[in-house]
């Protein structure tokens, strides 16, 4: 995908910077020790509103998606094992660094794990960036396949509710091109907003059920940020349509 190709020079020449791009944290300023401390700040915005859509959060959680780790050592205060996943070994050579989790280089979203096997799978500020509705339904379908029945995925998506959007990011996307031409396609990586219900229908597309969306400010930004979450819920034989199978049951 063009934004793989995208995160790999990012990666090459600002990592830390092409994660968290705060002010002033260009040209590689950003101090280590506040970067990581703004992950830890971030997760526990996000584990909270995590916990009351999922209950307590444990077992295995993949991270789709982990960058620089700025989440990852994070996650390893939550769960018993975290595993990390990203298209650039260079983010993933600093991830190791921040944390004592479990890494792999990929080449898309695919995750190399066998299904059923995580409670849990998080993404943030990854599936924006994705060319296509097609490429973000891939993704979510392949947290769908390695989740538990009872499982839960937290994921980070833009979104845009107003009726001329599709018109704003048509006029975005082609300016996109045009910088990416003028600057030789180094450097820059677009940001989709989809609207409501097109994400709604991406996750159910996937095999996600009890989609939720929670829109809410950091503690450490006050931009407000739309989390989706979505559940795996398989039917056991002999019982109604709709009725999860408890965590931790075969699927």
């Amino acid at each position: 995908m063009r934004s793989t190709e995208e995160w790999r020079a990012r990666a090459r020449k600002d990592p830390l910077h092409a994660v968290a791009a705060h002010p002033g944290t260009d040209g590689n300023r950003w101090n280590e020790e506040a970067f990581y401390a703004l992950g830890r700040s971030d997760w526990a915005d996000f584990r909270t509103h995590w916990e009351q859509y999922a209950g307590q959060l444990t077992g295995t959680c993949v991270e789709v998606g982990c960058g620089a780790g700025r989440i990852t050592h994070a996650l390893c205060s939550t769960f018993e094992r975290v595993i990390g996943i990203d298209v650039s070994e260079d983010m993933i050579d600093l991830a190791r660094q921040a944390a004592n989790a479990e890494y792999y280089v990929v080449e898309d979203a695919s995750i190399p794990l066998s299904s059923a096997s995580a409670d849990a799978v998080f993404t943030c500020h990854v599936l924006q960036h994705f060319e296509s509705e097609a490429d973000v339904v891939s993704a979510l379908r392949e947290g769908h396949r390695v989740l538990k029945p009872g499982g839960t995925i937290m994921a980070h998506l833009l979104v845009v509710q107003s009726s001329g959007s599709r018109f704003r990011n048509g006029v975005r996307e082609a300016r996109y091109q045009l910088a990416v031409r003028m600057r030789g396609g180094q450097g820059i990586t677009v940001a989709r907003r989809y609207h409501v219900k097109a994400v709604r229908d991406m996750f159910e597309a996937a095999g996600l059920r009890d989609v939720q969306m929670r829109e809410f400010r950091l503690t450490s930004n006050d931009d407000p940020h739309a989390f989706w979450f979505g559940r795996r819920e398989d039917v056991v034989p002999g019982t109604r349509p709709g009725l999860s199978v408890p965590n931790g049951s075969g699927s």
